[in-house]
C-alpha cells in the first residue's frame, strides 16, 4: 500500500461464540456492527489481540499507531514477530530504537506500548507463539511487565483461541492483585468489639480489577472501511476531486466487498482512474485474483512458483471448497478445533493431492490470499500446483 492515510479504523469487541466460529470468522469482513472502538480505547487495554482479513491494513495501521505514540513522548516499539522468532530483540531494533527500548527498561514507572506482527507469518515460517513471546518477555523480565502493553495482530481465521490465548496469558502475565490490610493500633483493637463496627481497611491493587484481567487478553476485530472512510481514502490515495463518481460505479458494479479493505481499495481507485469505469464484478474477481496471485520478487523463492500454477492452484482450491460447501481448510498443524463437526472443514491432504512434495523439504512456496464473495481464506500453493493448508 502507498503511504499512510489516517482513516479512524473502527474494531469490533469479538465474543467467545464469535472466537470459535471458524466459518463466522472466515466471512467477517462482511458484516456491520452498530457498537465500536477506536484505536484510543484499544490502547487503555494491557493485551489486545487484534484481527483482521489480509489487506484490511493492519499492518500499516499498528506501525502508525506505535509512532503516534512516540511522537507524543511516549515509549512504543513495533516488533515483526517473525523476526522476533529468530533473533534477539537488540538485533530487531534499529540503533534509536534500541536506545529508546533501554531507556524505558530503565525508567522507574513510564508503561509502554509494544505492537507484535503478526502471528499469521510467524506460523507460516514454521515459528511459533510461544518462542517468540517467551524471548520477549525474558528480555523485559516479569518486574516490569506490568509497565508493558501488548497489541498482537493476527489474521482472523489464524487465531486459536484454545492455544494462542493461554499462550499470552502464560508469557505475557500481568502481577498477581496484592491487598494490603492496614494493622489495627491497641485502641482500636479495643473499640471493635464495643461499638461493633467493622474498621475499614486499605486494599492496594496493582492494576486493574480482577474480572477484566481474567478476560484478557481482549480480541478486536478490526473493521470494513464505511463509507465515509472509503470516500476519503479515494480521494487521498486516487487525487479524485470528486469521488462520488466512484463510488457510484462501486455501487453499480457491487464491488464492495473490495472497496471496504484498503489494499484492494487502492486496486479498485487504480483501475478506475485509467478508464474511469469498472469492470464487471466476475472480471473484477478475477483481475484481483490475478493481481494477488503475483509473485514478489523480494521473495527468497521468487520464481519457484509461476503464474500459471498459482492459477491452477487457485482454481483446484475454488472448486473443492465449492464442492465441499465450506470456507474453511483444516490444518493438519491443529490437532483440533474449537467447535464444529470436522465435516465442516475441508482438509486438502485427506481427500485430494497431486502429487507427494519430496521428502526432507518444504514445498511450500508461496502464500496468497484470496477473497471469496462470502469471505477469505488462506492457503499453500506448492511448486507442483497441490494445494496445501497454512504451515504446511
Amino acid at each position: 500500500m502507498t503511504g499512510f492515510i489516517d482513516l479512524d479504523r473502527r474494531f469490533h469487541p469479538l465474543t467467545d461464540k464469535e472466537l470459535g466460529d471458524a466459518e463466522l470468522l472466515a466471512s467477517f469482513g462482511d458484516s456491520d456492527f452498530d457498537f465500536d472502538q477506536s484505536w484510543k480505547d484499544l490502547l487503555k487495554y494491557p493485551r489486545v489481540v487484534l484481527l483482521a482479513e489480509a489487506g484490511a491494513g493492519k499492518t500499516i495501521e499498528m506501525t502508525r499507531a506505535a509512532q503516534r505514540l512516540v511522537d507524543d513522548g511516549k515509549y512504543a516499539f513495533f516488533l515483526p514477530l517473525e523476526s522476533l522468532d529468530r533473533d534477539e530483540v537488540h538485533v530487531v531494533f534499529t540503533p534509536d530504537e534500541n536506545e529508546r527500548f533501554d531507556s524505558w527498561m530503565a525508567h522507574p514507572d513510564a508503561p509502554a506500548w509494544l505492537f507484535l506482527d503478526s502471528v499469521d507469518e510467524l506460523k507460516l515460517g514454521r515459528g511459533t507463539l510461544d518462542g517468540a513471546l517467551r524471548r520477549l518477555s525474558s528480555v523485559i523480565q516479569k518486574r516490569r511487565l506490568h509497565r508493558a502493553r501488548f497489541v498482537i495482530s493476527c489474521r482472523l481465521t489464524d487465531w486459536r483461541r484454545s492455544d494462542d490465548g493461554p499462550t499470552v496469558r502464560k508469557r505475557l502475565p500481568l502481577p498477581k492483585k496484592t491487598r494490603t490490610v492496614r494493622s489495627l493500633s491497641s485502641d482500636e483493637a479495643f473499640m471493635v468489639p464495643l461499638t461493633g463496627e467493622r474498621l475499614t481497611t486499605n486494599v492496594a491493587t496493582e492494576n486493574g480489577d480482577d474480572a477484566a484481567d481474567r478476560n484478557l487478553p481482549r480480541v478486536f476485530a478490526m473493521l470494513p472501511l464505511s463509507d465515509g472512510r472509503i470516500r476519503r481514502f479515494a480521494e487521498r490515495i486516487g487525487g479524485l476531486d470528486d469521488s462520488s463518481a466512484f463510488l457510484a460505479e462501486v455501487e453499480r458494479r457491487n464491488a464492495w466487498s473490495f472497496a471496504r479493505r484498503p489494499q484492494d481499495l487502492e486496486w479498485l481507485v487504480r483501475s478506475w482512474r485509467t478508464s474511469a469505469r469498472l469492470a464487471t464484478w466476475e472480471r473484477l474477481h478475477h483481475e484481483n485474483i490475478v493481481a494477488k496471485l503475483a509473485d514478489s520478487p523480494d521473495r527468497p523463492d521468487a520464481g519457484v512458483l509461476t503464474a500459471k500454477r498459482a492459477m491452477q492452484g487457485a482454481e483446484r482450491l475454488a472448486l473443492a471448497l465449492t464442492l465441499a460447501r465450506t470456507g474453511v481448510i483444516q490444518s493438519p498443524r491443529i490437532a483440533r478445533w474449537t467447535s464444529g463437526a470436522p465435516t465442516e472443514r475441508w482438509t486438502p491432504r485427506k481427500y485430494w493431492t497431486t502429487g507427494r512434495p519430496r521428502s526432507g523439504r518444504r514445498c511450500c512456496a508461496a502464500r496468497f490470499s484470496i477473497r471469496r464473495p462470502t469471505g477469505g481464506c488462506a492457503f499453500t500453493i506448492a511448486p507442483s500446483g497441490n494445494i496445501l493448508p497454512p504451515g504446511s
